[in-house]
């Protein structure tokens, strides 16, 4: 559209000069058609005068018409040769949009355009498995097209977190941090990133990009939730305790992350004495630190009520390798991410498997904090955490927390 625009101001003057032009051409003529007129009258009252003969009269015309024609044909000849040369003006002014709209497709931002609607659909509708790949698939194409576009790789690290391919997310939150080392809350999601993918445990990077986050932002949630984590597993349970406090204090009342840090604080709390088991909600320690990794601390930990036993089994059409991966998770209606997590392979089927807070998959998520899920298990063909095409999968649609109790059974025979 402003291609359209610039090739109308090319255009505007043009005509109007134009227009001007060709008044003049025909200001011209009707001159040189007057001219010859009174010229006539001229010759006509010359020769009733006896001034001129007959001979001289015919002489005289006939000149007088030869120089009237050859005006009028230079005068045309000069309207053609302007008309002609409008011809180039209009090209380039053509060329000029074509050009604006080649350019915009190599370089301009159409990609990132039809991205946002997605974005904006994925949230606004109901989940579509095909959009969230759709979403992921154009965040790749884009980071591969521009490298130092940082914004959409941070955006395609947390999608990647949230489907479970944490090296992946690792990988990008890497190449951002090379781009913008300054960034405390990348790196202190790189921590979180790298803590999950060691099963939950405080590595020494982990410890380094922690503390580094800590001295550059002493409110970084999620570096205080890992720091919290650490010191709980040293036994230094007061300072886990004033690190999730903290850390409590950034968060919104009410939050899914601001009660599973209460949670933390509580047990905490309950190794130092401060409290009695039966006041803390017999949080159980191992679960509170496995849930704790980066913005909040650990989940309230009912593992009766928070627990799901889910027999898994594979239909028999479904021909595939043992060694193909199973994800089983349980997550809300109204967002992909999984609450809960386990992983198997073929080869395990049919098997029971049990979703419960051990098996949280980000933190301040976790089956605690619903009263309903839809349950998932998807055989991943292509071996990526992300649902792809040519998949399996079964599912149930919504599981009140009523029926969480009771064993419940997914048949594995749907191909995405």
């Amino acid at each position: 559209m402003l291609g359209l625009l610039a090739a109308g101001f090319l255009l505007w003057p043009f005509f109007r000069k134009e227009h001007g032009s060709d008044e003049g051409v025909l200001q011209a003529s009707d001159e040189a058609k007057r001219l010859y007129r009174e010229y006539m009258r001229d010759l006509e009252r010359d020769r009733d005068a006896g001034v001129l003969g007959e001979a001289e009269f015919a002489e005289l015309e006939a000149d007088a018409a030869r120089k009237l024609m050859a005006e009028a044909g230079s005068e045309k000849s000069v309207s053609g040769t302007r008309i002609l040369a409008r011809w180039p003006i209009f090209a380039a002014a053509g060329l000029l949009v074509v050009v604006a709209v080649l350019l915009y497709r190599d370089l301009g931002a159409a990609d990132g355009v039809a991205l946002q609607k997605l974005f904006v659909e994925s949230q606004s509708q109901p989940h579509s498995t095909v959009r969230e790949q759709e979403i992921t698939r154009r965040l790749h194409a884009l980071v591969a097209r521009n490298p130092e576009d940082t914004s959409s790789r941070y955006a395609l690290a947390q999608r990647l977190m949230v489907s479970a391919d944490i090296s992946g997310a690792i990988a990008q939150y890497r190449e951002i941090l090379k781009i913008h080392p300054q960034e405390s809350g990348v790196r202190a999601e790189l921590a979180q990133a790298l803590f999950f993918k060691h099963g939950k445990s405080i590595t020494p990077e982990v410890k380094q990009l922690v503390d580094q986050v800590l001295t550059e932002d002493a409110v970084n949630t999620t570096a205080l939730g890992l720091a919290g984590v650490a010191a709980f597993e040293e036994k230094r349970f007061a300072d886990a305790r004033d690190h999730w406090s903290r850390a409590l204090t950034h968060m919104p009342a009410g939050s899914q992350g601001a009660l599973a840090l209460q949670a933390g604080v509580a047990q905490a709390r309950l190794a130092l004495g401060e409290v009695a088991e039966d006041q803390t909600g017999a949080v159980d320690a191992d679960a509170s630190v496995a849930q704790q990794p980066g913005d909040t601390a650990a989940q309230p930990t009912d593992k009766a009520a928070s627990s799901i036993r889910i027999a898994v089994s594979l239909a028999g059409s479904a021909s595939l390798d043992p060694a193909t991966p199973v994800f089983v998770y349980a997550r809300t209606a109204d967002n992909p991410m999984p609450l809960a997590i386990r992983r198997l392979q073929v080869a395990d089927l049919p098997t029971v498997v049990v979703l419960d807070e051990s098996s949280a998959m980000m933190p301040g998520r976790s089956l605690a904090s619903v009263n309903s899920v839809q349950l998932v298990a998807r055989v991943a063909v292509g071996g990526s955490p992300s649902p792809q095409k040519g998949d399996w999968q079964g599912e149930i649609a919504a599981l009140p927390r009523a029926s969480w109790s009771e064993s419940v059974e997914i048949l594995i025979n749907q191909q995405l």
